[in-house]
C-alpha cells in the first residue's frame, strides 16, 4: 500500500443538543437576548412578548358562555392552555411517616382565559461557529446603560470577553484570558474538567474555575468616575482591571476537590460559596465514611486581595451536587443533593433541610468497610462490633422537613426561583415540582415577602413534564429585579424597560396574576419556553361561586392586599412604575377585553361556579420549542418510504438515502429522521412539452368587498404556462383544464405575470408590450413597449408599479391607476447601464428601509461616540453662542399613529432609555467592529429643509432645535412617526446592479438615488452607502462575474417580525443571499468619509481588540476611501435623505454552482476546458420565485424563494410550526397532553435542495381546493408536478427533520434493506428486584438449576438481603428491560416485537449478510442481536447472540404495514457479552469481551469457525472484504486478515499507543485503506498498514497518518460510496469510500479521502486562512484542532509542522472560503499559494458534491 492516505473532515448537520444557556441584553440595551451554546455554535435568540389572540377570543367566549355551559361544556376544552399546581396536586407538609397521602381532589376545568393576554416568542437573531467549545457563559452587564458583555470559557483554561457589534452584526472580542501556562497546570492531574464561569450579580467581577483547583477572578470596573479619565489613556480603554488567580488551597489549606460555587446576593462585596469535599467518600464506603460535604462562603476584596471567610457549614451529605443562590429578602443559598434540599444562610447554621425520600441519613444503618464481606467469609474470630455513627446535624438539630413520601431523587435535577420564596424544581425526568421556602409568621409570601428565614419547605407536584433539564433559565425580568444586572436598571419601571417579559395583570375573572418566562434547556430532547402564571390574589368569593361586580377591588382584603403590592411594586420599581390604588378591573393591564365582554352578561354569570384559584398557584403553558435531534445513540441509513405513487425522475443515487437515528432518553426517547434534501409529496403528475417558465395567478372579483372574499378567493385561479413558441394558459378547479380561447397573450413567450389593483387585475407582460386583465380573464389594455430593435427581457411587478427592463439596459415604469383601471407611464431610467432590477415595496413606513434621518433617532444607540476633540470643540462653540445643529428630515406622518412595540423590540425603540442624556452618552465602543469610527467624529447640519425638521422634532419643547444635545428627547416623536403600524404609506424602491458590478437603490417613481455601493459584483460579506466612489470615470476592479439576477423580499414568521432580504445569482450560477438592516450614520466634514465603511486594514487595532493578522481586504471588502477621487461631500440635508441601511451577508452551504472540466487527469487541474456557451436567450429567465404560504393550515407554514436550475433549492422561513404538547401526568399514572400554542418558528433563513427530481424548469405556489397550500414544478423531462410539502417533516432546522416520539429510550438501529425495515433495540425502565436477580444469576452461574430454591449461604454471599425490603419513602432501583422491535418506515409504528430476558440488555444489533443455501444468490440478510445479562457489580454477567429472520405474512387488513415478522432462529450463549457484530466473506464475525471469535449459520445453528484473543473489551468491528479491523478500550486498534482454508484469523498490524476508541471505520481511497477510529478524547485519528515503511517494522506496527480534534463524541460511523460527480453531462465514478459519523451532541460527520494534490492545495488554503482571517473570541483554529492525547505517540509518518490537525483538513473552516469570503478575498488568498480561486473553489465543489446522498 502506499505510504500516503489523507482526508478531510466536515460537520454536515451542526450539534443540536443545548449545554449552555444565559439571558443577557446582548445585541442592544433595549432587547432581551438569549444565548445559546450548542458545542462550538453561539446562538443569540430575541426574546419578545406579542399578543396571545387565542386568550381575547377565549375570554370573550368565557363572558358570554352561560353558567351550566361552563359546568358540563367547557371542563375539557378549558384545561387545553394550564397546568395546575394547587387544586389538582399533593402538597406534602411535615408529613409523619405514619400518615396516608392525602385524597387527590379531580381535575377541575380551568378558565382559559384566566391567563395573560401575552405570550413570549424566541426568533433566532445570529448565530456564530466559534473556534471551541463552550464550556460555559456568562453575562457581565456593562455601566451607562451600554449593552452587557458575554463570557465564554473554553477548554484547557481560556476566558473570552465578548460583546455584539451593531453595525456590522458580529461579534467583537474585547479581551481574551488565557491561564494555560505551566505554573498552574497540575501535574498529577490527567482528567482536567472543563472550566467554569460565574459572575456576581452586580456584575463587579466573575470567577473561572479551570484545573480543578485554581480561580481566576476577573474584576470589572464599576466607579463611574473613570467615565472623566483621559480616554487616551490604555489603562481607561479596557472595561475590566488585571485579572489574578487565587488557588483554592490559599482560601483554606481545606478546600479541595470543589463541587460547585457560585456568588451570593445582598453583599457589599461580592460573596463567593463554594461548596467542597476535603475528604471523598462514595457509596460503597458510606458505612465508614459519610457527611463529607462543607460550604465556605468568602468575601472578595478584590483592591486589598484579602478573602475573609464569612461563615462556613460542615456535615453536608456526600452526594450534594449544586448551589443555588437565593434572591433577597430571604437570601443565603439553596443546595441541592440527590436526598434533600438545604438552605441555609449567614444567621442560619447549618440551615434547614427538607427531606424527599427516605434514603436521606440512611447511612446510619450500614455497616463500616472492614466488617463489609464481598466473598465467602475468611474471619476465623468476630471483630468488635463498630462505633456508632452520628446523624446528620439537621436530624441532630431537628432542621427537617420530611416529606419523604415523595419518594423522588434530586438526582440531575435543576431548580430556579420564580419569585422571592417559590422555588421551582425539574427532576432529570421533567417532572415539575414548586417549592415553597415558608418563613416565619406575619413575614409574607410570595412577592410580598419582607423577611429572610426559612422555617419549613412545602412542596407540591405539579404533574406537569417538560424537558430533561439541562439549564432552568428565567426570563421574567419585569418580575425578578435579581435576574438584572444592577440596582439602577432593577429600579426602572416596567414600562421604561424596554424589551421586558413578564408582568402583572388582572385576569378577566378578578384574579390578579404575575407572570414571567423560563427556558428550559436540554441535550435530549426539544428546549420549551414555559410562561408560568403565579395567582397573587384570588377574586373575592363565596365559597366556590364568584360575584363579579365592579366595585370588587373596593373590598376589604383585596384593596388591602393591592395597596401592600403597589406599595411594593413602588419599592422595586420606582413611583412611576407603581400602580394607584383602588384601580378598577378595566384599567389594569390585558383586562380592557374581559371589561368589555363582562359588560353585556354581567348579569348571567353574576352566581356562575368557576374554578377558585387560591393565591399561591403556579399555572404553566408552552410558547416555544426549540429543535433538539440529540444524542445520537445509534444511527442507521435507509431508503426513504414513498409516500405518492408517482416516483421521482432522477434515479441517480443523489438522493435516494436517509438517515434515522436514536436519539432522547426514557420518557422523550425517539426516532429522528434527516433528510438533507427536500422529498415534496406528489399528489398529481402528468407530461407536458417543454416549459421554460411558469406563474400561478391568483386575483378576485373587482365587485366584491374585502369583507365578502371567502376561502376561494385565495385560490390560484390560473396556471400560465410559457415557452419560446407560446403561452399556454390553465384554469385551476377541480381539475386543470387548458383554455383554449382566452384573452391572454398566447402567441409567444411571456416574461412575467403578476397582479395590481389589489389582485383584482391580472398583468401580462411579453416582449412587446402590457396586457391588463380583470379577473375573469377579459381584456381591459393593451400597451405596446419598444420595437424590432428594443425589447423586454425581464420585469418585476409589485402593486401598482411595473418595472421593464429592457434589451437596451434602460428601464421603463409603469403604474395602475385604480380610479380608471388602466396603465400609464410614470418614469424611464437610463443614467446607468442596468444589468439586474427589481422593486420591492415597504410597507411599514420607514421602518425596514428608513432614511439616516429617520434612523439616527430610531436607532440613536448605533450612532458612534463623537472623538474628543470634536467634543470639546462643540463645547467651545456653545460657550460662544455658536449652535451645532443637525438637520434631520423625514416625512411627514399622520399625527395618529401609533408605535408599535413589537417592532421597536426588533428593530430598535424610538423611546430609548437616555433621558436626558446627550449624544455622547449613546456609544459603541471601538471593540464594536466599527472602524469608522474616524471617519464619524464630527456631527454637523447645515439642513434647509426646515418643515421636515419640525416634523422629526416636533416633540421637543418651545421650538427648541435638535441637536446633538437632545436627540435623545426627540427619539419618543420620531418613533411614533416611523414607527410600523398605523396608516403609514407605502414607500417603493428600486434596486439595480450595473454591468460594472454596482448596486444602487433608486426611490420609485422618481428613480433618485438613494443608496450606492461600489464593486458589489465582488459580493461583499458586509456593504454600506458609499455615494462617491461611483464618480470616478475608471473603477477599481475588473469584474469577471456577473450578476444574473436580484431580488429584495420580507421574510418573517408574521408580518409585524419580517426583514428584507436580498437574493443574488450570479453568472456562475452561485446564490447568494444578504440581510438588511438599520444601520444610521452621520455626515462628517473633517476626513472626507461622509460616515461610511473604512478600509479594516486601515483600521489601528486597538487594545480592546486582540492583535490578528488582517487581509489585504477589508473585513467588508470595502474600497479604502485613500484609493478614491476627490471626495464630493454631501450636505446634511442630502445625507439625511439618503437610506440608513446596510447589508450583511448569510453564509449558507448550498452547493448550486457546476463543477468545472479540466484536461489533465493527474488532479493539477491545470488545462481547464471551456464550457460550450449557450446561445444567449431572447429574455431573461427568473430563477427566484417568491411564495408566501407553503405547508399546512394550523401546522408547519413557511414562506420564502424556490431557486430553479439545475440544482433547486427552497431558502424559506417558518411561518408557524407544530410542537410537542406539554404532558401532563395525572396522579394515577394517566399520561395526558397539554395542548400548547402553535410555534412561530425562529424566523432564521433555512437553505434545503430539492434535487430528487432532477433539475427544475420552472416552479409556482398553488392554492387550491384539492392542494391547499401547495406547489407545482416542471422537472427537465417535462413532467408538471402538482406537490404539497411532507406533513410530518420540520424544516425549520438545518436539515430537514421529522421526530416520532417513542416514549422509551432507543439503543441500537438496524435498516434491514431486502424487507425496507427497521429493527431496534428500545427499552423502558422497571424496579430492579434484588431476590429476583440472585437467583437468576446462580441458575446462570450453574450454582442451582432452575425451579430449586436458593441456599442461605448464597443469599449471605451477596449481602444484599436488606435491600430487598423498602421501607417508606425508597424508591426501588430502576433497569432497563429490553425489546426488540421491527419498526415500518412509512408509519413509523412497531409492527412486531420480541421481548428480551429480564436483566438482559442489547449491546450491539446489526444486520448481516450470511450465506444462505434458502436463496439463489446463496447469501440472505439476517438480524443479528448481541446481549447481556448485567444484573449487578456482584453477579456475574453472560451475553446470548440471537439470530432473527424476517418474514412475509398476511398482514392486517386495516394496516398493510404489518406483512413482516421477525422470527428467531437460534441463541448462542458464552460467559461475556456480546459487544460488537459484523460480517465478513458471509460468516459473522462477534465481539465476546476481550475474544473475537467467528460463526457459521448452517440450518439455523450457529458453528464457530476461527477465534482470536485481544486481552481487551472490544467496542468496534468493521470488515472490508476479508480484512478486519478491531478497535478495543483500551489498546487502540487491530488489524487482522480472514483465512478461510484453513479458517483462522491473522495478525497484520496494531497500534502501539494506547487509545481509548469509541468507534472505528475504514477509508477507502482506490487501493488504499485508512484505518479511522474516534477516541475518548474527542479525536478522530487515520492510520494506515504500512509494511514497506521502515517504522512500521514490517508492518506490525500501525501508523498514524492523520489526526485532528473533532470536539464530539463519535457514537456511531457508516460507510458509504462517494457519489459519483457529473462534469459537463459526463459521469466520472468515483472509487473512494467516506465515513458518515454521528455524534452525542447531535452533530453529522463526514470524513472523506482526497487525493494528495487537493490536499496540498486546501491545505496551503487552510494555513493562509488561519493567518490572514479574524476569528471570533480571539480562538485559533489550529489551537482548536489541536489533537488532545494523554500520550504522545512517539512515531508519526506525516511531515510535522505547526500546530493543528495533521495528514485531515478542516473542511468547516475551508467551506467558508465559499459561503463567507467575497471574491477579492478568494482571490488574494489563492494568489497568496500560488493557485487561483476557481481551482480552489472547484476543489471543495467536488468534495461537497459526493456527499450528496441524502
Amino acid at each position: 500500500m502506499s505510504s500516503n492516505f489523507f482526508s478531510l473532515s466536515r460537520e454536515i448537520c451542526p450539534p443540536s443538543g443545548i449545554d449552555h444557556a444565559v439571558s443577557a441584553r446582548f445585541t442592544a440595551a433595549d432587547a432581551r437576548n438569549v444565548v445559546v451554546a450548542r458545542g462550538p455554535v453561539l446562538q443569540v435568540y430575541l426574546a419578545f412578548e406579542e399578543d396571545d389572540a387565542s386568550s381575547s377570543a377565549a375570554a370573550t367566549a368565557a363572558a358570554t358562555t352561560s353558567a351550566s355551559t361552563r359546568a358540563n361544556g367547557s371542563s375539557a376544552g378549558a384545561a387545553a392552555g394550564d397546568a395546575l399546581s394547587s387544586s389538582q396536586s399533593i402538597s406534602l407538609t411535615g408529613m409523619d411517616e405514619d400518615l396516608a397521602l392525602p385524597t387527590l381532589e379531580p381535575l377541575e376545568s380551568i378558565v382559559e382565559s384566566d391567563r395573560p393576554s401575552k405570550v413570549a416568542r424566541m426568533e433566532l437573531y445570529a448565530s456564530f461557529r466559534l473556534q471551541g467549545n463552550v464550556t460555559s457563559l456568562g453575562v457581565v452587564p456593562m455601566p451607562g446603560g451600554a449593552a452587557d458583555c458575554v463570557l465564554l470559557s473554553f477548554a484547557d483554561a481560556k476566558m473570552s470577553l465578548v460583546e455584539f457589534s451593531q453595525t456590522e452584526q458580529k461579534l467583537v472580542t474585547v479581551s481574551m484570558h488565557s491561564y494555560e501556562r505551566d505554573e498552574h497546570k497540575k501535574e498529577s492531574s490527567i482528567d482536567r474538567p472543563p472550566p467554569e464561569i460565574r459572575v456576581d450579580p452586580l456584575g463587579r467581577c466573575a470567577a473561572m474555575r479551570f484545573f480543578m483547583d485554581k480561580l481566576a477572578i476577573l474584576p470589572f470596573k464599576q466607579d463611574l468616575a473613570t467615565s472623566n479619565a483621559d480616554p487616551d489613556d490604555p489603562a481607561n480603554k479596557h472595561p475590566f482591571l488585571p485579572s489574578f488567580v487565587l488557588p483554592f488551597s490559599e482560601i483554606e489549606p481545606s478546600v479541595r476537590n470543589v463541587i460547585d460555587f457560585a456568588f451570593l446576593y445582598g453583599y457589599f462585596e461580592p460573596a463567593l460559596a463554594i461548596m467542597f469535599e476535603p475528604q471523598q467518600t462514595w457509596t460503597g464506603r458510606l458505612g465508614s465514611r459519610k457527611d463529607t460535604v462543607s460550604v465556605i462562603v468568602i468575601s472578595l476584596d478584590i483592591i486589598q486581595k484579602k478573602y475573609p471567610v464569612l461563615f462556613r457549614i460542615d456535615g453536608l451529605p456526600y452526594n450534594c451536587i449544586s448551589l443555588l443562590p437565593a434572591p433577597l429578602p430571604i437570601g443565603g443559598l439553596v443546595i441541592l443533593s440527590h436526598n434533600a434540599i438545604i438552605h441555609t444562610d449567614q444567621t442560619h447554621s447549618p440551615g434547614m433541610a427538607c427531606v424527599v425520600n427516605g434514603y436521606f441519613d440512611r447511612e446510619l444503618v450500614l455497616q463500616p468497610t472492614s466488617n463489609e464481606t464481598f466473598g465467602h467469609p475468611m474471619q476465623l474470630e468476630p471483630l468488635p462490633p463498630p462505633r456508632p455513627k452520628q446523624p446528620s446535624v439537621f436530624t441532630t438539630q431537628r432542621a427537617i422537613t420530611d416529606i419523604h413520601q415523595l419518594s423522588i431523587t434530586l438526582d440531575g435535577a435543576r431548580a430556579m426561583f420564580l419569585s422571592p420564596d417559590i422555588m421551582l424544581l425539574v427532576l432529570n425526568d421533567g417532572e415539575m415540582l414548586k417549592v415553597d421556602l415558608i418563613g416565619d409568621e406575619g413575614v409574607g409570601r410570595s412577592w410580598k415577602r419582607r423577611k429572610g428565614g426559612v422555617r419549613r419547605f412545602d412542596v407540591t407536584r405539579l404533574h406537569v413534564r417538560t424537558s430533561s433539564p439541562v439549564t432552568l433559565l428565567p426570563l421574567c425580568d419585569a418580575l425578578d429585579t435579581l435576574s438584572l444586572a444592577s440596582a439602577a436598571s432593577a429600579r426602572k419601571s416596567q414600562t421604561e424597560q424596554a424589551g421586558a417579559l413578564g408582568g402583572v395583570c388582572r385576569g378577566p375573572l378578578g384574579s390578579r396574576l404575575r407572570y414571567g418566562y423560563v427556558l428550559v434547556t436540554s441535550r435530549a430532547t426539544d428546549a420549551q419556553l414555559l410562561q408560568f402564571t403565579e395567582v397573587e390574589d384570588g377574586p373575592k368569593t363565596e365559597g366556590r361561586t364568584l360575584a363579579r361586580d365592579a366595585d370588587m377591588d373596593d373590598a376589604g382584603s383585596d384593596g388591602d392586599g393591592l395597596d401592600d403590592m403597589d406599595e411594593l411594586d413602588a419599592e422595586l420599581y420606582g413611583e412611576s412604575g407603581a400602580k394607584p390604588k383602588r384601580r378598577r378591573n378595566h384599567d389594569l393591564p390585558g383586562a380592557a377585553n374581559a371589561a368589555n365582554a363582562d359588560a353585556g352578561s354581567k348579569d348571567q354569570t353574576a352566581m356562575a361556579k368557576v374554578p377558585y384559584f387560591a393565591p399561591g398557584t403556579v399555572r404553566f403553558r408552552l410558547c416555544e420549542s426549540l429543535v433538539v435531534v440529540s444524542p445520537f445513540r445509534d444511527m442507521a441509513v435507509g431508503q426513504p418510504a414513498s409516500y405518492s405513487t408517482h416516483p421521482f425522475a432522477n434515479k441517480q443515487p443523489a438522493c435516494e438515502l436517509e438517515i434515522v437515528s436514536a436519539a432522547g432518553n426514557g420518557v422523550h426517547g425517539s426516532l429522528v429522521v434527516l433528510n438533507r434534501n427536500v422529498r415534496p409529496q406528489i399528489v398529481s403528475s402528468f407530461n407536458l412539452p417543454v416549459m421554460d417558465d411558469m406563474w400561478s395567478v391568483r386575483c378576485s372579483n373587482v365587485h366584491k368587498h374585502k369583507h365578502e372574499a371567502g376561502e376561494a378567493d385565495l385560490f390560484h385561479r390560473y396556471i400560465v404556462l410559457s415557452r419560446s413558441t407560446g403561452t399556454s394558459i390553465f384554469e385551476t378547479g377541480e381539475e386543470f383544464a387548458e383554455l383554449e380561447r382566452s384573452a391572454f397573450y398566447s402567441s409567444g413567450p411571456t416574461v412575467s405575470v403578476g397582479t395590481v389593483l389589489g389582485e383584482t387585475a391580472i398583468v401580462q407582460i411579453h416582449p412587446n408590450g402590457i396586457l391588463l386583465l380583470d379577473s375573469d380573464g377579459t381584456k381591459r389594455q393593451e400597451v405596446p413597449v419598444g420595437d424590432d430593435d428594443k425589447w423586454i427581457v425581464s420585469a418585476s411587478i409589485v402593486d401598482p408599479y411595473i418595472l421593464l427592463h429592457t434589451n437596451m439596459g434602460d428601464l421603463l415604469l409603469y403604474m395602475a391607476d385604480k380610479d380608471v383601471r388602466q396603465i400609464k407611464m410614470k418614469a424611464a431610467y437610463s443614467d446607468e447601464l442596468v444589468a439586474t432590477c427589481c422593486l420591492y415595496s415597504d410597507e411599514t413606513g420607514g421602518r425596514l428601509f428608513p432614511t439616516n434621518a429617520e434612523a439616527a433617532v430610531t436607532h440613536a444607540s448605533m450612532l458612534p461616540k463623537a472623538a474628543k476633540g470634536s467634543v470639546k470643540k462643540r463645547s467651545s462653540d456653545r460657550q460662544n453662542g455658536a449652535s451645532d445643529t443637525i438637520k434631520l428630515s423625514a416625512p411627514k406622518r399622520p399625527k395618529h399613529t401609533v408605535p408599535d412595540s413589537e417592532d421597536d423590540d426588533l428593530y430598535g425603540d424610538g423611546g430609548l432609555d437616555n433621558g436626558d442624556e446627550d449624544l455622547s452618552g449613546i456609544q459603541t465602543s471601538a471593540a464594536n467592529g466599527d472602524h469608522h469610527d474616524d471617519e464619524m467624529d464630527d456631527i454637523y447640519g447645515t439642513g434647509d429643509s426646515q418643515d421636515d425638521s419640525q416634523a422629526v422634532a416636533g416633540g421637543l419643547a418651545g421650538g427648541e432645535e435638535l441637536n446633538v444635545d437632545n436627540i435623545s428627547k426627540a427619539s419618543g416623536q420620531a418613533a411614533k412617526l416611523l414607527g410600523a403600524g398605523g396608516a403609514s404609506e407605502t414607500r417603493y424602491w428600486c434596486m439595480i446592479t450595473t454591468d460594472d458590478g454596482n448596486l444602487f437603490v433608486l426611490s420609485v417613481p422618481d428613480f433618485q438615488e438613494r443608496f450606492s455601493m461600489p464593486s458589489f459584483g465582488t459580493l461583499p460579506p458586509l456593504a454600506g452607502d458609499q455615494p462617491m466612489l461611483r464618480k470616478r470615470g475608471k473603477h477599481s476592479s475588473h469584474v469577471d462575474i456577473e450578476l444574473e439576477e436580484i431580488l429584495v423580499v420580507n421574510l418573517g414568521r408574521s408580518e409585524e417580525r419580517q426583514a428584507p432580504f436580498m437574493f443574488v445569482r450570479t453568472s456562475k450560477l452561485d446564490i447568494v443571499v444578504y440581510r438588511i438592516f438599520v444601520c444610521p450614520t452621520l455626515p462628517n466634514t473633517d476626513h472626507g468619509g461622509n460616515g461610511q465603511l473604512s478600509a479594516a486594514a486601515e483600521t489601528p487595532l486597538t487594545p480592546k481588540t486582540p492583535r490578528q493578522p488582517q487581509s489585504a481586504t477589508s473585513q467588508g471588502d470595502l474600497p479604502s476611501s485613500s484609493t478614491m477621487a476627490a471626495p464630493m461631500l454631501l450636505s446634511a440635508d442630502e445625507h439625511g435623505r439618503r437610506l440608513g441601511i446596510r447589508f450583511i451577508r448569510v453564509p449558507h452551504d448550498q452547493i448550486t454552482r457546476n463543477l468545472q472540466f479540466y484536461a489533465d487527469t493527474e488532479g493539477d487541474k491545470l488545462n481547464l476546458v471551456d464550457e460550450v456557451q449557450k446561445p444567449p436567450s431572447f429574455i431573461k429567465k427568473q430563477h427566484f420565485r417568491p411564495f408566501e404560504t407553503i405547508g399546512w393550515k394550523e401546522g408547519n407554514m413557511y414562506a420564502g424563494v424556490f431557486v430553479t436550475g439545475e440544482r433547486p433549492c427552497w431558502i424559506m422561513v417558518a411561518q408557524s410550526t407544530r410542537q410537542l404538547d406539554l404532558q401532563l401526568v395525572k396522579p394515577e399514572g394517566e399520561q395526558h397532553r397539554i395542548p400548547c400554542a402553535l410555534g412561530t418558528g425562529t424566523s432564521v433563513l433555512r437553505v434545503h435542495p430539492m434535487s430528487v427530481d432532477g433539475p427544475v424548469q420552472c416552479f409556482a405556489p398553488l392554492h387550491n381546493i384539492n392542494v391547499p397550500h401547495g406547489f407545482v414544478f416542471i422537472n427537465a423531462k417535462g413532467s408538471l408536478r402538482i406537490c404539497q410539502l411532507p406533513a410530518q417533516f420540520n424544516f425549520d432546522h438545518d436539515w430537514p427533520v421529522c421526530k416520532v416520539p417513542l416514549g422509551r429510550t432507543v439503543h441500537k438501529i438496524a435498516y434491514h434493506h431486502a424487507s425496507q425495515t427497521y429493527a431496534m433495540a428500545t427499552s423502558t425502565p422497571e424496579p430492579f428486584n434484588v431476590p429476583r436477580a440472585q437467583y437468576a444469576s446462580a441458575v446462570a452461574a450453574a450454582v442451582i438449576d432452575q425451579g430449586e430454591p436458593l441456599p442461605d449461604a448464597e443469599r449471605r454471599v451477596t449481602a444484599i438481603r436488606e435491600l430487598s425490603e423498602l421501607g417508606p419513602g425508597m424508591y426501588e432501583p430502576l433497569i432497563d428491560r429490553y425489546q426488540i422491535e421491527l419498526v415500518s418506515p412509512v408509519t413509523w409504528e412497531t409492527v412486531d416485537r420480541m421481548e428480551m430476558a429480564e436483566a438482559e440488555q442489547v449491546t450491539s444489533l446489526e444486520a448481516v449478510d450470511l450465506l444462505s443455501k434458502e436463496t439463489a444468490s446463496g447469501r440472505k440478510l439476517f438480524i443479528a442481536v448481541g446481549t447481556g445479562f448485567m444484573r449487578s457489580e456482584d453477579l456475574t454477567s453472560r451475553g446470548q447472540l440471537h439470530m432473527y429472520d424476517i418474514i412475509d405474512v398476511v398482514p392486517d387488513p386495516n394496516n398493510p404495514q404489518t406483512n413482516h415478522k421477525l422470527k428467531h432462529l437460534c441463541v448462542e450463549e458464552d460467559r461475556s457479552p456480546f459487544s460488537a457484530l459484523c460480517t465478513i466473506n458471509g460468516y459473522i464475525v462477534a465481539a465476546i469481551g476481550p475474544k473475537i471469535i467467528m460463526y457459521q449459520l448452517e440450518d439455523s445453528e450457529l458453528n464457530g469457525v476461527a477465534f482470536m484473543d485481544v486481552n481487551v473489551f472490544v467496542v468496534s468491528l468493521k470488515a472490508v472484504k476479508n480484512l478486519l479491523e478491531i478497535c478495543d478500550i483500551h489498546k487502540s486498534l487491530w488489524f487482522v486478515a480472514f483465512q478461510e482454508e484453513p479458517a483462522k484469523l491473522v495478525l497484520l498490524g496494531k497500534d502501539i499507543h494506547p487509545l481509548q476508541g469509541y468507534f472505528a471505520d475504514i477509508l477507502i481511497d482506490d487501493n488504499q485503506l485508512g484505518l479511522l477510529v474516534a477516541d475518548a478524547e474527542k479525536n478522530l485519528v487515520v492510520m494506515r498498514y504500512a509494511p514497506n515503511n521502515v517504522q512500521s517494522l514490517g508492518g506490525q506496527r500501525l501508523l498514524r497518518c492523520g489526526e485532528m480534534y473533532l470536539g464530539q463524541h463519535v457514537s456511531k460511523m457508516i460507510r458509504i460510496m462517494r457519489k459519483p460527480l457529473v462534469r459537463h453531462g459526463t459521469v466520472v465514478p468515483s472509487k473512494q469510500c467516506m465515513a458518515i459519523a454521528g455524534t452525542l451532541d447531535g452533530a453529522l460527520v463526514v470524513v472523506t479521502p482526497v487525493s494528495e494534490k487537493m490536499y496540498k492545495r486546501l491545505y496551503g488554503l487552510y494555513s493562509r486562512m488561519v493567518t490572514n482571517l479574524e476569528f471570533a473570541a480571539g480562538l485559533n483554529p489550529r489551537g482548536y484542532r489541536q489533537v488532545q492525547q494523554r500520550v504522545r505517540p512517539l512515531a508519526l509518518s506525516v511531515v510535522m509542522g505547526p500546530p493543528g490537525p495533521r495528514g485531515i483538513l478542516d473542511g468547516d473552516l475551508l467551506f467558508q472560503y465559499i459561503s463567507s469570503l467575497s471574491l477579492t478575498q478568494q482571490r488574494d488568498l489563492a494568489k497568496a499559494i500560488g493557485s487561483r480561486d476557481d481551482r480552489l473553489v472547484d476543489d471543495i465543489l467536488e468534495v461537497a458534491a459526493g456527499m450528496d446522498y441524502f
